[in-house]
């Protein structure tokens, strides 16, 4: 027997491991622990989940689902919703106290992406004696909303932000 004829099917294995198709709540659960990369103990109850996945159900631009993907893979619909959910997890998941030893994962995430703080431009120039700064602002990020804006502190918000982006106007944005 041929080592070829050992090898998977690529066809039927899913992409990234997520199922293929429209997203779900399964693949949500596998994007969070095996693309988010959350540690297992770390990785929030359903309910939690639920609740951010429920969000980038809802919110997630669904003039995506309109664009055609590989049907042995996920959709692009389904990638931009686990991102943007990914986006929202990490600013309401709160660190489990009864964990041994304690765990700090995602105040820590939420304090390294800068979640719980405003920036509305990029910083062009800095001073000293008595502290000055300068906010530039570019043509792209004049018109996002806040919330984009926010959603641009996380790689999984930038990544959302990409994918909605590239289908066209968005929010009066175009990246």
């Amino acid at each position: 027997m041929s080592d070829v004829a050992l090898a998977p099917n690529p066809r039927t294995i899913p992409a990234y491991g997520l199922p293929p198709g429209d997203p779900t709540f399964a693949g949500f659960e596998w994007f969070v622990a095996n693309i988010m990369n959350v540690p297992f103990p770390s990785i929030p109850p359903t309910s939690w989940l639920n609740v951010a996945y429920t969000m980038g159900i809802n919110l997630a631009y669904t003039g995506l689902q309109g664009v055609p993907s590989d049907p042995t893979g996920p959709s692009i619909y389904a990638m931009a919703v686990y991102n943007l959910a990914g986006a929202y997890l990490v600013a309401f998941a709160i660190d489990d106290p009864s964990l041994q030893p304690p765990s700090n994962y995602w105040s820590n995430l939420q304090t390294q992406y800068g979640i719980n703080s405003a920036a509305f431009g990029i910083i062009t120039s800095a001073a000293d004696q008595g502290t000055a700064d300068s906010l530039y602002i570019p043509e792209s990020i004049k018109n996002m909303t806040f919330n984009d804006l926010w959603l641009a502190k996380t790689p999984w918000g930038q990544a959302y932000l990409r994918i909605a982006g590239q289908w066209g106007y968005i929010w009066g944005i175009k990246f």
